[in-house]
This record gives C-alpha cells, sequence and structure tokens, in this order.
C-alpha cells in the first residue's frame, strides 16, 4: 500500500477540493469530479506518473505505466481490486452520502487499520 499517496489524495479531498467541484454520484473521470478524477490531474500525482488518458472508446482513464482504469488505481495506491472498488467506487448502497469529506474519511480509516 502507498500510505504517502493516500494521505495526500485525503489531504487534497479535505484542503483543496471545493464541495461543488466534487460528485461522486455523476463519475465523470477527467472533469475532476470523482476522487481519482482529482488525483490524476493534481500535480503530485502527475509527477509520479499517474494521470490521465483518453482510451479507445473516447473515454478518460487514469494511466500509470502500462496499466490504465481500475488496473492504474491498483498499481498505483499499490492496492487490491477490492480495496480500489472500496475506496473509490461509487457504490450505490452509500451513492447519496458520498461526499469528498466522507471519501477522505474512508481513505484515513483504511490506511489507519492497515498499518
Amino acid at each position: 500500500m502507498r500510505k504517502d499517496a493516500l494521505l495526500k489524495l485525503a489531504d487534497i479531498l479535505e484542503n483543496e477540493v471545493k464541495d461543488e467541484n466534487f460528485n461522486m454520484n455523476d463519475w465523470k473521470c477527467g472533469t475532476q469530479a470523482c476522487a481519482i478524477g482529482h488525483a490524476m490531474t493534481h500535480k503530485w500525482f502527475t509527477d509520479r506518473k499517474f494521470r490521465n488518458k483518453n482510451n479507445e472508446c473516447g473515454n478518460i482513464v487514469p494511466i500509470y505505466k502500462e496499466y490504465n482504469g481500475w488496473d492504474a488505481i491498483e498499481k498505483f495506491f499499490q492496492i487490491t481490486g477490492e480495496e480500489a472498488y472500496y475506496l473509490f467506487d461509487d457504490d450505490e448502497s452509500r451513492k447519496d452520502n458520498i461526499t469528498r469529506w466522507s471519501v477522505s474519511m474512508t481513505i484515513r480509516k483504511f490506511v489507519e487499520n492497515k498499518i
């Protein structure tokens, strides 16, 4: 697990993202709506080769090295697919309650429990 990257993303969500620029209910990667959208356009992450690109379908997806989409998220943050979905998916069961603060707190609790 890349504790530094996860905690940096939590910091960004808490201190740099405005509520109106965060929306997990309508996943619009590339528009900085979701947590990963903010990560893949932030200098701290792009300096570490986690960024975005258009895939063959014209969708904007995260990339890291030769990986893209969920694989890029897993490889960059060094977490499993299940963990990536837990942290960053717009889970239907909690969709209406997802805020930048709730994602940040989920990230922080995840890191704390993995140490």
